[in-house]
């Protein structure tokens, strides 16, 4: 039994597996990596009933290593994990997600103790531990990327724990989540965002309040907002906005000005503040920003009017692009958070109506006698949540349109907006 567990500890090697230039590593770790099925087979066929805690474990973690993205990772050797997985998915065991990162995770961690975090408690500390370098000292020894599948395994943890193993074994859960999450290199925090973006489906909201840990989660997430320069950056920033909007969401009360200040800092501070004024010509880091803008400005709803300023320039600015420059993917996404601008901040479209249909005619110019559908459809919807809140646009603005080219601009403002 041991030698298949063995054999499917991942090479450490796998953690550069991308910057590997010795093909002799390269073919060791290809072949290792398209027989590691081979094993998770025999452990798949084992009786789970008659096993012992400490042997359940040791199969769970092995599986749980193969549950998620890696370069030691095969569609089929995930699938058989998945299998084998599923026996303890079904019914979590306290027992057995005690032991696994009591005696699985934490010796991979324990060299590098997180410098904000009561190791005991899992509360955050009033100032970090080892003074203002503390954070520098915790990047120096870092055991445990010599452990590749360590972060699928406590993504596979926080999806299958109930909210009760939360509550008692927390000390033992967030030191390693928010190693990676506040680690310097981008793929880390990668993995750290999307693990506290599963936790916050089931962590007791209590919990993250009680311990200060939802306020270290939150400066953490911001920081990703910042951390721009590296091929995840647009991944980080896809995944980082709503992960702090949910956490927001998770610790505030609806209405407290608590929320209200949180949720203006996300949207002012992290995407006008940090990705669009250091990331604006990164049109992979910009479209991952408008995509989750919808649900940012939806949250704030009102409140978003302080910040129109800097949005609408912004959604605007894709429609202006000449059609041999124009991304149409961008321009999608801009025209569906502009529309969520317009329905939450109503009352201010009169001040702004005019930019917005400026970007949308020349979007129209660009798109006419082409294919380009979902643009089309999306200009249309967006003039005609324009003229609900603007509804002068459309004995004004709209009879221009249809001065300067009627056989143009009709199906523009006619097919939705003027029925």
């Amino acid at each position: 039994m041991d030698p298949q567990f063995s054999q499917l500890e991942i090479p450490g090697e796998f953690a550069r597996y991308s910057l590997q230039d010795d093909k002799s590593i390269i073919s060791r770790l290809d072949s290792w990596r398209d027989n590691a099925h081979h094993n998770l087979l025999i452990l798949r066929d084992m009786d789970v009933d008659g096993l012992s805690l400490n042997i359940k474990s040791k199969l769970a973690f092995i599986a749980s290593t193969f549950d998620g993205p890696g370069d030691w990772v095969t569609p089929t050797s995930r699938s058989i994990a998945q299998e084998i997985l599923q026996v303890f998915n079904r019914s979590p065991d306290t027992a057995l997600l005690a032991h696994i990162l009591m005696h699985m995770v934490k010796p991979i961690f324990q060299a590098t103790p997180h410098p904000s975090l009561h190791m005991e408690t899992g509360r955050r500390l009033p100032r970090p531990a080892g003074g203002p370098m503390a954070s520098q000292d915790h990047y120096d020894s870092q055991e445990w990327k010599a452990h590749p599948g360590i972060a699928n395994t406590l993504s596979w943890w926080v999806r299958t724990a109930p909210p009760t193993a939360y509550e008692t074994l927390w000390h033992l859960l967030i030191p390693p989540v928010m190693t990676l999450l506040d680690d310097y290199e981008a793929r880390y925090k990668l993995c750290g965002v999307r693990i506290v973006a599963e936790m916050l489906h089931r962590v007791p909201e209590g919990l993250l309040v009680r311990t200060g840990v939802g306020m270290l989660m939150s400066r953490s997430l911001a920081n990703c907002l910042h951390h721009l320069n590296s091929e995840e950056s647009a991944s980080l920033v896809a995944a980082a906005i709503p992960a702090a909007l949910a956490l927001v969401l998770r610790t505030t009360s609806p209405g407290s000005a608590q929320r209200f200040e949180q949720l203006c800092m996300l949207l002012g501070d992290g995407v006008i503040g940090g990705v669009w004024l250091y990331s604006s010509d990164n049109l992979g880091v910009v479209q991952a920003s408008l995509d989750a803008l919808p649900q940012l400005v939806a949250a704030l709803g009102m409140g978003s009017t302080r910040y129109l300023k800097a949005l609408v320039p912004q959604l605007v600015h894709p429609l202006l692009a000449a059609p041999r420059d124009a991304n149409r993917t961008l321009q999608i996404s801009a025209l569906t958070a502009l529309v969520v601008v317009i329905d939450e901040c109503g009352p201010r479209m009169p001040r702004w109506k005019g930019t917005i249909l400026n970007g949308i005619g020349r979007c129209w110019i660009s798109v006419d006698g082409t294919s380009e559908e979902l643009v089309k459809t999306q200009l249309r919807h967006t003039c005609t949540r324009l003229e609900a809140v603007c509804p002068s646009i459309r004995e004004d603005e709209y009879k221009r349109f249809i001065a300067v080219d009627p056989s143009l601009f009709r199906s523009l403002v006619d097919d939705e907006t003027c029925g």
